[in-house]
């Protein structure tokens, strides 16, 4: 085979790559975009901005709590249950951050991005997290993951149904039954796990 036909081969093979991820992300960024193309630009009332904060600093600890799951645990279920939280905040986060844009509130992305406040309580979770290992960590990981999820649950459903701005409305409102969820089964793992 001469070079030539190698390089058509590898031009044809990253074509071929492209023309069927590229579907695949399109699709992606067009359920973004359809959850949030109806979303007004008017600047969000207080409570409606302390509520964006309050989960995008949610989401930057689920996201670093997950991570550091992952990393640590060597239990399969607690690991399938950190990949389950990062692929929901892959999504959420970012409508959220595209929501929030458009209400003209600056949110945290990142770790780096939050308030004094949050970068403790954040601190104070990963200190807690710290000294365990195995199935203690583990315990201590959805121990953690369920206290903070039951505060963003409390906090949705008050925004789905007291909030005066419908985009803000429908965002908690879409969110209720994943957080519903994730809150359950970090309070089951947790009381099946040894300890």
């Amino acid at each position: 085979m001469g070079k030539q036909t190698i390089f058509s081969l590898a031009s044809a093979l990253t074509f071929i790559t492209l023309v069927v991820a590229l579907p695949v992300r399109a699709q992606e960024e067009t359920t973004v975009i359809q959850r949030t193309e109806t979303v007004t630009t008017s600047p969000a009332t207080a409570s409606g901005a302390a509520y964006l904060s309050a989960m995008a600093e949610f989401g930057v600890r689920e996201v670093t709590l997950a991570g550091l799951a992952l990393k640590h645990s060597n239990n399969p279920t607690v690991r399938q249950y950190a990949t389950d939280v990062l692929t929901y905040h892959e999504r959420t986060d970012h409508e959220l951050q595209l929501l929030a844009a458009s209400k003209r509130v600056t949110v945290p992305a990142t770790g780096s991005d939050l308030t004094a406040p949050a970068k403790d309580k954040l601190q104070s979770l990963l200190a807690r997290l710290q000294p365990w290992s195995g199935s203690r960590f583990d315990q201590e990981y959805l121990n953690l993951a369920y206290f903070d999820q039951r505060e963003a649950l409390r906090l949705s459903r008050a925004a789905a149904e007291q909030s005066r701005d419908s985009d803000i409305q429908n965002f908690a409102s879409r969110n209720l039954e994943t957080l519903q969820t994730q809150t359950a089964t970090a309070d089951t793992l947790a009381k099946k796990l040894p300890g």
